[in-house]
């Protein structure tokens, strides 16, 4: 997983150099695929360290709506706005693209051609430091415990990420698993 922004002391093209690294292929070399190699690459950044990791085709992405709307210069109020938006980072490389919208939920659009929209279960906001990445934890987890199910990984990461910002530390899996049952997860479209 790589994530977050770059220190100024490392260049500004750091991650392309980690996944090319990854592809164990010259850097600049064009739609480089990871998962050839068994590598499933998640990419949690904001806007040129996000779309330039596009070309390796990255596992999963997951911008927030904030960070969606500077890659492409508009502004997002609903999912429905949001998804045509994930598509485009989709045809881009993106295998997966998760984008978390706060208190309005989220959106996955999946390599297997579905759309998926859930509201945020309604909880008191304690502390969003850290439930970004919760989302993709939960995600991630969700998807291997459930063998590869998108509509699994997609509830536990909401969940995750939703725990961790009523919580003032990272959630237990306890407060995670209630919240999960509590979310709806219906099919988007545009």
């Amino acid at each position: 997983m790589i994530s977050g922004s770059i220190p100024n002391t490392l260049p500004e093209d750091m991650y392309e150099r980690i996944l090319a690294a990854a592809a164990d292929r010259p850097e600049g070399r064009p739609d480089i695929r990871l998962d050839g190699r068994g590598i499933r690459a998640v990419v949690d950044a904001e806007g040129h360290l996000l779309t330039n990791a596009l070309k390796y085709h990255p596992f999963l992405i997951k911008p927030n709506q904030e960070e969606l709307e500077g890659i492409f210069g508009v502004h997002l109020e609903k999912q429905e706005e949001v998804i045509p938006y994930a598509e485009m980072l989709q045809r881009e490389g993106a295998r997966n693209v998760l984008v978390s919208m706060g208190e309005r939920g989220a959106v996955l659009v999946t390599e297997t051609g579905k759309v998926l929209c859930a509201g945020a279960p309604g909880i008191r906001v304690v502390n969003t430091v850290g439930a970004g990445d919760s989302m993709v934890a939960g995600f991630l987890a969700g998807y291997l415990e459930s063998d590869g199910d998108y509509e699994s990984a997609f509830l536990t990461g909401l969940a995750a990420g939703s725990a961790s910002a009523a919580s003032t530390e990272l959630a237990a899996r306890q407060e995670m698993e209630a919240l999960r049952k509590r979310i709806r997860v219906h099919m988007g479209s545009v």
